[in-house]
């Protein structure tokens, strides 16, 4: 039978399977384009432990003593109670969502924007591709450092994530065929898939028309915009956006490219849960084989990923799906 395993590192302190008794249950949870990834741990007493905020996280899990790294970052806060202690961390990304600034740039890239203001807070960066050209963008202190990113991810259609080692990724979704194919009874504990309807058509509007002059050229206003914005999808019922970030037309039609491409993805929505799988990270996709609901079956990105090792169910993991481009 196989044993779960797991290899914790608090700052200096490290727990392991082999080590009497201090952990009682432990959670990481790692998304794209949402909240700073997390890690919860709740210890007993014995041997005694002092976490302090800041502290440096690696979280390791796996089977039968072999494991691999599922999660890095920093304590965040600890809870002490009695007979136990909660320890609450959190990934890179809170760096840069405690980060406010007013700085301004000019005629950079998407990407080139996302590494200055990571770089500005000490985050690493792992993939960051270039996405659109902003002729300027002022990054101001209304939002967040994280909120700034997260709306030029959305802009360029890319996902903004951290990998297992704290880097952060910028960059668009381009995996076509499987890295884990997952098969009812053999992997796959439950799963569930539901499916919508995405936009037909998605028209966005950029803040001025130098586009049709230039990028270097002023904006002004004109009564039809319509030879100036960006437009995806070919139904009747199209989403009409104003993108005050955006001044080209190619920057527009990027984002009406984007925002229907999201649609599609979102429109189909689910999770899968899995004898334990450290092995599944963001930005892969799972082929479902062989489940009994009607549909299920197919391929699916990774758009959210959740570890759970406790004495009562051992170690699970929890995919959050999403549809393919």
């Amino acid at each position: 039978m196989l044993k779960p395993s797991y290899l914790v590192t608090l700052d200096q302190d490290t727990l392991s399977q082999d080590t009497l008794g201090p952990l009682v249950a432990l959670e990481v949870l790692r998304c794209k384009n949402g909240a700073a990834d997390e890690a919860i741990f709740t210890l007993g007493l014995t041997p005694p432990l002092d976490p302090q905020p800041g502290g440096a996280v690696t979280v390791e899990l796996g089977w039968d003593g072999s494991t691999e790294l599922v999660f890095t970052g920093v304590v965040d806060a600890v809870g002490h109670g009695i007979g136990k202690m909660q320890v609450c961390c959190v990934g890179s990304q809170m760096k840069l969502m405690k980060s406010r600034v007013d700085k301004p740039f000019t005629n950079q890239a998407a990407g080139r924007v996302v590494q200055i203001l990571a770089g500005d807070v000490g985050v690493a960066t792992d993939r960051v591709e270039d996405g659109i050209d902003l002729p300027g963008y002022l990054a101001d202190s209304a939002s967040n450092a994280y909120e700034h990113c997260l709306l030029l991810a959305r802009n360029c259609g890319f996902d903004l994530y951290t990998t297992e080692q704290g880097k952060l990724v910028f960059a668009g979704f381009s995996v076509a065929s499987a890295d884990h194919t997952l098969r009812y009874g053999e992997h796959i504990v439950a799963a569930s898939v539901e499916r919508a309807t995405p936009l037909d058509a998605v028209n966005v509007v950029p803040e001025g028309t130098a586009s049709s002059a230039g990028d270097e050229t002023a904006c002004w206003l004109v009564k039809n915009p319509a030879p100036h914005q960006g437009a995806a999808g070919g139904g009747a019922a199209a989403l009409l956006l104003s993108a005050p970030l955006l001044r080209t037309k190619d920057a527009a039609q990027s984002a009406a490219d984007a925002r229907l491409a999201r649609s599609q993805r979102d429109a189909i929505s689910g999770f899968v849960e899995l004898m334990g799988s450290p092995g599944i990270k963001l930005g892969q996709t799972v082929a479902l084989e062989g489940v009994p609901d009607s549909g299920a079956d197919g391929l699916y990105q990774v758009m959210a990923v959740r570890h759970r090792l406790d004495r009562r169910r051992g170690l699970r993991t929890f995919v959050a799906l999403g549809g393919m481009p």
